[in-house]
């Protein structure tokens, strides 16, 4: 997708609905009368309104061509028009039917305002927004408000990025001036490839795992790297966090080679805030992988308590069946003699006091959904890397 085709920048669809042909083309009662108050001929009349309502729609004359048929048909029909008339061609007739428009809407056309108004919007907005879309959103915003006619699309393009450069290098040579030899040389050796063709630039971008034990080993190394970098935060205090976001993307999108291929101030300052995001987003990687992984041991941990619940639900039933044996077999009985030996028959028909203990221990002590006593044994495995994690982290509350 074109830059243009992500901005605001106005354009004439290549299909038109009818209701926006009412809505934006139907000439009003006002227009009508200053152009036959100015025109008598059909041809100027049916020009002089197309233009108008071409320019109040786009705020910037097209080439006549580029008017969509649809358009020039039903203006024609709402002046009841004959099909003979037509759009006047001459170079000098339409640069004064331009001119009056401008004059009529009052606009700004005049270049070096427009210029002037673009470069301070730039400055303005490119030290705070990250995507350069947005930077010519803020522009033709600026530039619709002042009521100004909108260059077009190349010029505005030419313009804004000349800016942006200008503002961008700013930026790289302040980085690269408070840098010293020995940190520039320490960047220059993240690129440097070893025999197997990986940098250590490379290693910065390693992207988050699944969240198992090893990979959640390997990036707790790699933010440790990270935070032994400990480069460039008091470098980049200036820089806003949106244009630091935005280098740090170009930092992310390049490999080692193509980034040499900067000047050294521009690939300082993007490898100094790719470092830095990164540490940002390792301990972010690092902190959702600590939270999966305690999560994925509960989960377990409530698995494992299912299986025990259905194995024991035949224990519960063989305890449940003894008891209701005893209750009939002693129910019409007033001698506690025969109820004790009805008991202990019991318990010896099944599996005695201790066995019968046992069993009635085990259900007991999950008939509460209570999983926390099984959690040891997913825990024990990742209890040193969680511990270590916790100390690395500095956590508080969010509010």
């Amino acid at each position: 997708m074109g830059l243009i085709e992500r901005t605001i920048y106005p354009k004439l669809a290549n299909k038109i609905s009818r209701k926006e042909l009412i809505q934006e083309y139907t000439p009003s009662s006002d227009e009508l009368n200053v152009v036959y108050s100015s025109f008598k001929n059909g041809n100027k009349v049916f020009t002089f309104i197309v233009l108008l309502k071409v320019f109040k729609k786009l705020r910037y004359f097209p080439k006549l061509t580029d008017i969509p048929t649809e358009i020039i048909e039903y203006i024609k029909s709402k002046l009841n028009l004959m099909d003979t008339v037509s759009i006047e061609n001459s170079r000098n007739i339409i640069y004064e039917y331009q001119r009056k428009i401008r004059e009529q809407l009052s606009i700004v056309s005049d270049k070096k305002c427009i210029k002037n108004i673009i470069v301070k919007t730039v400055q303005e907005y490119e030290p705070i927004m990250e995507h350069p879309a947005d930077i010519f959103n803020a522009v033709i915003e600026t530039l619709i408000k002042n009521n100004c006619e909108l260059p077009a699309f190349s010029t505005l393009e030419r313009l804004i990025n000349n800016k942006r450069t200008e503002i961008n290098q700013k930026i790289y040579d302040d980085v690269n001036s408070k840098l010293t030899a020995s940190e520039k040389n320490f960047l220059d050796l993240l690129l440097q490839s070893n025999e197997k063709g990986v940098s250590p630039f490379n290693y910065i971008k390693e992207l988050p795992k699944s969240p198992t034990l090893k990979h959640m080993k390997e990036i707790k190394e790699n933010y440790l790297y990270l935070k032994s970098l400990n480069y460039g935060e008091n470098i980049i205090k200036t820089i806003h966090p949106a244009k630091m976001k935005y280098f740090s993307a170009q930092g992310n999108a390049l490999d080692a080679s193509e980034m040499k291929d900067f000047n050294e101030a521009k690939r300082y300052t993007i490898l100094i805030c790719f470092i830095y995001n990164c540490t940002i987003k390792t301990c972010d990687d690092l902190i959702t992988m600590f939270i999966k992984t305690i999560g994925k041991i509960h989960t377990r941990a409530k698995e494992k308590l299912q299986l025990i619940l259905e194995k024991q639900r035949d224990k519960t039933e063989t305890i449940v069946e003894a008891f209701q044996g005893f209750l009939i077999s002693s129910y019409n009985s007033n001698d506690s003699n025969t109820i004790a030996d009805n008991f202990k028959k019991m318990i010896q028909n099944n599996g005695g006091y201790e066995s019968l203990l046992k069993d009635c221990e085990e259900i007991t002590a999950y008939n509460n959904n209570n999983y926390y006593p099984l959690l040891w044994n997913s825990f024990k495995n990742h209890r040193k890397t969680l511990f270590e994690t916790i100390k690395m982290i500095s956590i508080s509350s969010t509010t």
